[in-house]
């Protein structure tokens, strides 16, 4: 080994490394090999084994839509038992006074459309009132 000073010329002198002569041409690309690649594996994701099974997609036919719905509520149970239970407020079973009521708004209307709602609601009363 040599030690190493200041003076270049104290080093070791470098010596030629011969080198392999180049190919004569590179292949053309249309000469390469051709390796077919098969299409990429498509993944694999199991499923939650803990979730509920896929949907049947299959027999449901393409025009049948699901209505989204919000959570069941309490007061909206409530409120459904109870229109089950009790008619709603303004609710009248007997459709007199309704007659009543449009016989006596249609008196003062004169047109022919007017008239004949008149005509329809007179044949109600007698039907169902009289």
């Amino acid at each position: 080994m040599t030690e190493r000073t200041g003076d270049p010329s104290a080093e070791a002198p470098l010596t030629a490394v011969p080198v392999a002569a180049p190919s004569p041409a590179p292949l053309a690309v249309d000469a390469w090999p051709v390796r077919p690649t098969a299409a990429p594996a498509p993944p694999r994701y199991s499923r939650d084994p803990l979730g509920a099974p896929p949907p049947d997609l299959v027999s449901v036919p393409p025009t049948v839509r699901l209505r989204m719905q919000p959570p069941p509520s309490l007061q909206r149970t409530v409120r459904r038992v109870a229109a089950l239970i009790a008619p709603p407020a303004g609710y009248e079973a007997d459709p007199c006074p309704r007659i009543g009521r449009n016989l006596a708004v249609l008196s003062g209307d004169g047109s022919d459309t007017g008239r004949a709602l008149m005509a329809e609601e007179l044949r109600r009363r007698a039907q169902m009132c009289d």
